[in-house]
């Protein structure tokens, strides 16, 4: 028979690396499949599931991705107009901008 403690322990263990893996793994590996930062990932589920459930967890990922994406457009244009000199905030991927935009490289 199985010692009540060890059933205990796998108990505790299961539930922190549950928690490890719905905190910090899958808000990580989801947002770097759709280009978010983790934490948008993580709000994105929180408010999605508190409004809606699992269907709001699902569906507001794909939403703030494109809030995400409008609000760095609206950031970068911000910074032109300023005249930010573009070293100081243009990122390696300029991939992104170009296809939402339709500029040319």
């Amino acid at each position: 028979m199985v010692s009540p403690f060890k059933a205990f322990m796998f108990i505790i263990v299961f539930l922190v690396l549950q928690q490890l893996e719905g905190n910090l793994v899958y808000p990580h590996v989801v947002g770097n499949s759709v280009g978010l930062p983790s934490i948008w990932v993580l709000v994105a589920i929180t408010i999605g599931g508190n409004l809606m459930g699992v269907v709001g967890m699902i569906l507001f990922i794909p939403i703030c991705s494109v809030l995400y994406a409008l609000f760095r457009l609206f950031v970068k244009d911000r910074l032109k107009k300023k005249g930010v000199p573009r070293e100081k905030w243009e990122e390696k991927a300029v991939f992104e901008e170009s296809v939402m935009t339709g500029e040319e490289e």
